[in-house]
């Protein structure tokens, strides 16, 4: 599974949405159940999937799908 994939399964599953409506522009600003909590919670799902603690500068930056992509695509290849 690409990282893509397994983002937009974890979104899927936080939001309730259906995987095949995900696109690299939802985002914090413009789903209604994106808002704090949710954003938390999302986050520690992607912590858990990717096995990676998340720093606080950067999780102020994953605030969309495709930032959020990039973010683990970059770290997986740091790997």
């Amino acid at each position: 599974m690409t990282t893509r994939e397994k983002v937009k399964k974890i979104i899927s599953k936080v939001f309730k949405l259906e995987y095949v409506i995900i696109q690299d522009e939802l985002s914090l600003d413009n789903h209604e159940n994106w808002d704090s909590m949710g954003q938390l919670i999302l986050l520690s799902a992607l912590e858990q999937e990717f096995n990676l603690n998340i720093d606080f500068e950067d999780s102020l930056e994953l605030t969309n799908v495709k930032s959020i992509i990039n973010f683990f695509e970059m770290k997986n290849d740091e790997k």
